[in-house]
């Protein structure tokens, strides 16, 4: 009787184990991470953070649940726990390159550190800040620093009109036709509403030809420089520029 009983003991001391029980008897789970028994790591373990733009973290091995803390929770707040294996961030405004370290703590009290920094934020650019544009030919603006999340306005929509929305951080627009030179104001806006403005004058469509002439020979005396004599060969090229292309 005693060895049955001590069989089935050992049965369910297994079944324990396979499940990956932490207290078999008293009903408490600890969750184990498919990694486990490998040393923690967090992945990037180095990082170069843009404020105001979320970055996520990976964490492999050690025991669940992980908890996360930052050196430096005005730069860079943090999430206490985690939930499954992976944390988000977002980086706040900083006026100089910080440096932080990210803590992430196992269930078994081991830590690993992630060392991020958050770069100083850069000020609100356009390029080209002034550019000559031409009826029904695109042109791209690129836009970098300040906070991402850019829109777009002009001065004048019906001879520039602009896609109010920025997705990333260029755009184009095309001007429609114009009698004479106009002169258009594009401002952009970030998510902190600082603006920056670009200087753009419409250009009135144009249409130039050109032609060279090019004599060879034979030439005679008294047909003069460039002219052609009865007989002779020549070059004739037709260029034809519109808007400056």
């Amino acid at each position: 009787m005693n060895r049955m009983f001590e069989h089935g003991a050992s049965l369910i001391m297994a079944a324990c184990g396979a499940v990956l029980l932490g207290s078999c008897g008293s009903g408490a789970v600890t969750a184990l991470d498919p990694a486990a028994g490998t040393p923690m790591t967090v992945s990037p373990a180095t990082a170069d953070l843009t404020p105001n733009v979320a970055t996520t973290f990976t964490i492999v091995g050690g025991t669940r649940p992980y908890t996360v803390n930052s050196s430096n929770n005005v730069a860079l707040p943090v999430t206490a726990t985690v939930t499954g294996s992976t944390f988000t961030v977002t980086a706040n405004t900083v006026n100089t390159d910080t440096t932080v370290d990210i803590t992430v703590r196992d269930a078994a009290n081991t830590s690993v550190i992630a060392k991020a920094t958050v770069k100083a934020a850069t000020a609100l650019a356009i390029s080209p800040p002034t550019v000559n544009v031409f009826a029904d030919l695109p042109t791209t603006f690129t836009v970098t620093g300040g906070r991402p999340g850019y829109t777009a306005t002009s001065s004048n929509g019906v001879v520039l009109p602009v896609t109010a929305t920025i997705t990333g951080s260029t755009f184009s627009v095309v001007p429609n036709a114009v009698t004479a030179d106009t002169a258009v104001d594009i401002t952009v806006r970030d998510a902190a509403n600082t603006a920056v403005t670009a200087k753009a004058t419409v250009k009135p469509s144009a249409l130039l030809n050109q032609i060279t002439f090019t004599p060879f020979g034979p030439t005679a005396t008294g047909c003069g420089t460039n002219s052609l004599c009865s007989g002779g060969d020549a070059q004739l090229v037709v260029k034809a520029v519109q808007n400056g292309v």
